[in-house]
Parts: C-alpha cells; sequence; structure tokens
C-alpha cells in the first residue's frame, strides 16, 4: 500500500496593498527547506522598498512656481515702465511635481497689453524635466488729464478745468492726453462729466489767430532779429504753418504760428 506524501509550500508570495496590508497565498509543492528564508527576501523587495522611495521624493514648492512666473513679468516691463501690478494665479494644491534641481524658466505667451490676463509657462529643464502653464493678471497704470467739473460742449479749456490722474490703461482704448498744456485753449467738442478722460478727438484746437489779421513777422537766428508787420491768409492754430503777406514788400512767405500776434519765418 503506497504511503501518501504531505506537499509543502515552496514559498508564500507576498503582496502588498495602498494600505500597507500583506495578503498571502500558498501553492503546494514537495521542496522544503529555505523557503520562509526567500519569503522575507521577496517581501522586503516587493513591499518595503518601493515605500520608501515613494516617501524620499521632494515636490516642487508651488510658490517658486508663482515667484518665476512673476519674474518673468518683471523682465518683460524692464525699461518700459515701472507703474504696474501682476497677480499669478497660484497652480492647484494637490499638483505634483518632482523638485528641480536646476533653476526654473518662465516664458510669457503673450505680448502684455494695458490690463489683461496673460499665459507664462513655467518649466524644468532637468532629464527629464516638467513644464507647467499658469494664469497671471496684470494691470498698467499712467497719469492722465482729467476734467476736474462738468463742462458743456463749446467750452475753450483752462489750466484750472484740468488736472492728472492715475488711471489704468484698460479703460484707455480711445486715447488720452498725459500733458495739461496740449488742452488749454482747445474747445470741447462734447459735454464732459466731472473726472472724464480727455482724449484727442474731445477737442479742437482754436485757431490762435484768423484770416486777415494783423500780425508780427518775426525772421531771427543766433546773431538777428528782425520783426515787421504782416497779414494772415489763412486761420491758423499754434505751432500750424500759415502764409502771411508782408505789408511792406508785399510779398506772400510761409511761417509758423508761435501766439495769437506772431508769426515765425525760417
Amino acid at each position: 500500500m503506497n504511503e501518501k506524501t504531505t506537499q509543502k509550500p515552496l514559498f508564500t508570495s507576498t503582496k502588498c496593498d495602498h494600505s500597507g496590508l500583506i495578503h498571502r497565498r500558498h501553492q503546494s509543492t514537495s521542496r522544503r527547506g529555505g523557503d520562509n528564508f526567500l519569503t522575507a527576501c521577496l517581501l522586503l523587495i516587493f513591499c518595503v522598498s518601493p515605500l520608501a522611495s515613494a516617501s524620499s521624493v521632494t515636490w516642487q514648492p508651488l510658490d517658486t512656481i508663482v515667484e518665476a512666473a512673476t519674474g518673468a513679468v518683471i523682465d518683460a516691463f524692464q525699461g518700459q515702465t515701472d507703474d504696474y501690478d501682476v497677480e499669478v494665479r497660484e497652480p492647484d494644491s494637490r499638483l505634483r511635481l518632482k523638485q528641480c534641481a536646476a533653476p526654473l524658466k518662465a516664458e510669457l505667451l503673450s505680448q502684455i497689453r494695458g490690463q489683461q490676463r496673460i499665459s507664462i509657462q513655467v518649466r524644468c529643464d532637468d532629464s527629464p524635466g516638467w513644464k507647467i502653464y499658469v494664469q497671471a493678471q496684470v494691470r498698467q497704470y499712467t497719469d492722465v488729464v482729467v476734467v476736474n467739473r462738468s463742462l458743456p460742449r463749446g467750452h475753450v479749456l483752462q489750466s484750472t478745468d484740468l488736472e492728472k490722474r492715475r488711471q489704468s490703461l484698460s479703460g484707455l482704448a480711445g486715447g488720452f492726453v498725459d500733458d495739461v498744456a496740449l488742452l488749454v485753449g482747445r474747445k470741447l467738442l462734447r459735454t464732459v462729466s466731472t473726472g472724464s478722460v480727455l482724449r484727442p478727438n474731445d477737442v479742437r484746437a482754436m485757431p490762435a489767430i484768423k484770416r486777415g489779421q494783423i500780425l508780427s513777422i518775426v525772421a531771427k537766428d543766433a546773431s538777428i532779429h528782425i520783426k515787421m508787420s504782416g497779414t494772415a491768409m489763412s486761420d491758423g492754430v499754434v505751432g500750424q504753418r500759415i502764409m502771411v503777406k508782408n505789408l511792406s514788400s508785399g510779398r506772400i512767405i510761409e511761417g509758423v504760428v508761435r501766439d495769437q500776434t506772431t508769426v515765425e519765418v525760417p
């Protein structure tokens, strides 16, 4: 009568789940000895090592990504203006990127115009590296001329009507004037309310000299200064070139209107 031989497990295979629990299943064989040692080695290799490795990974701090993106905006404004602000949206707090050994690099994906939302690429040039895109809100400011009280259409502007204020460029698509002197003496083409930004097409220059007006014609250089009487052949605003007639010689010459009584010839 044959005697039955009891088979013992060759090894106990072990696996780990995410909770760290160990699960075993048995396979039958007639081999003996050394099995427990093999099982222990497999346990160390497949369970302990991955956990230890994962815990040693260092993630890139998210504030360094924001800092790199902000730096790219600052570089874009270098030499242009100091009057702006930028707000970079921080990446999702759940984001996990391996910490970069090299300094992060950032690049704007579009030019900055006034106030707008722009995209910035931040990347790690390690091998292998990574890249991420973040959003930023940029606002630029400048000083513009506004009226300090409500004024009717047809009003001739005086310096006391005007002042300068800091304004975001986002609301200046129609243009603006940044020098009070450029508006003094000009006539409003529309009614404006207190605080309104004046645009170049809101005003029209008033003629400093009118056609037929008697005026002074001045010719001068470093060594001579000649003044004579003349007549304006047309209306002219300050800085405009008009034709004038010399009353002494009858000659018609061209000059530049300097004020309400003077035309200067080269």
